[in-house]
C-alpha cells in the first residue's frame, strides 16, 4: 500500500522521505537490543516529527480558547512541544560527523554541539536528510512566536541565520551529493531564499514595535 500523502509543509514525512534506506523507519528493536547509529537518527526524527505535529494541532487550537489566560496556556503548550521538537532534530543532527561540520549550528540557538558517541560519516547518501532537518529547525524557528517580543526577536535571528548558513553552504558546494541535489531539496533551497529575503523586513517591524513600546512587551 502506498504511503499516505502529509498535506503538512514541514511534517516528519517530509524528512522521512529524505533519509536513505539504511536510516528509514524499519519495526522498532526490542528495549533490550543495542541501538545502533542509524536507529537513533531514526528514533530522533520521529520524536521530532510527532512532536511537530503535537505543536501544529496546539497552535490551531489557540484561537479557539474561551479567555485570554488559556490562550496564553495554550500557546505556552504549544511552543514547549515546538522547542522539543527542535531538540529532537538537533539530537539528529548530532548523529553525524564530519571535518566541514565543525561550525555548524545544531541546537535552536545555532550552537554547533559535538557529535554522539557512535555518529555517522556524512556521505552522499545521507547529506539530503541532514539539509532537511536542517530547513525543519529554520522554519521551526520562524514560526515561533512566544508573548514577549524580543523573545520573538531572537528567534527570527536564529531562522534567519540558519536559513544564511544553509545557503552558504549549498552554495560553495561543500555538501553537495555526487549526483547534486534532488528537485526537493531544491525547492528547500529557493524556499529559503525567499527567508531570507523576507526575515529581515518582519525584525525590523518586530523591533519598530518593541522600541515604541519601551520594551519587549508581549504583543496584544
Amino acid at each position: 500500500m502506498a504511503p499516505a500523502v502529509c498535506s503538512l509543509p514541514c511534517c516528519k514525512h517530509a524528512v522521512l522521505a529524505a533519509v536513505p534506506p539504511r536510516v528509514a523507519p524499519r519495526s522498532p528493536a526490542p528495549l533490550t537490543a543495542p541501538r545502533a547509529p542509524a536507529s537513533l537518527q531514526e528514533l530522533s526524527l520521529e520524536i521530532a516529527g510527532a512532536l511537530q505535529e503535537v505543536h501544529e494541532l496546539r497552535q490551531a487550537r489557540v484561537p479557539a480558547e474561551p479567555t485570554p489566560a488559556k490562550r496564553a496556556a495554550a500557546q505556552a503548550s504549544s511552543i514547549e512541544a515546538l522547542d522539543r521538537s527542535i531538540a529532537a532534530y538537533a539530537h539528529f543532527l548530532q548523529c553525524y560527523k564530519d571535518d566541514r561540520l565543525k561550525d555548524a549550528p545544531v541546537d535552536a540557538a545555532n550552537r554547533p554541539l559535538p557529535p554522539v558517541e557512535g555518529a555517522s560519516s556524512l556521505d552522499d547518501g545521507s547529506v539530503e536528510a541532514f539539509f532537511t532537518v536542517h530547513f525543519s529547525v529554520a522554519r521551526l524557528l520562524s514560526r515561533r512566536a512566544p508573548p514577549a517580543l524580543l523573545e520573538q526577536i531572537a528567534s527570527l535571528r536564529a531562522a534567519l541565520a540558519r536559513f544564511q548558513w544553509i545557503l552558504k553552504v549549498a552554495d560553495k558546494g561543500a555538501l553537495t551529493p555526487a549526483g547534486g541535489f534532488s528537485d526537493a531539496v531544491k525547492r528547500e533551497l529557493e524556499m529559503g531564499r525567499e527567508m531570507v529575503a523576507l526575515l529581515p523586513e518582519k525584525l525590523g517591524l518586530l523591533s519598530q514595535h518593541v522600541a515604541l513600546s519601551g520594551g519587549g512587551a508581549a504583543r496584544r
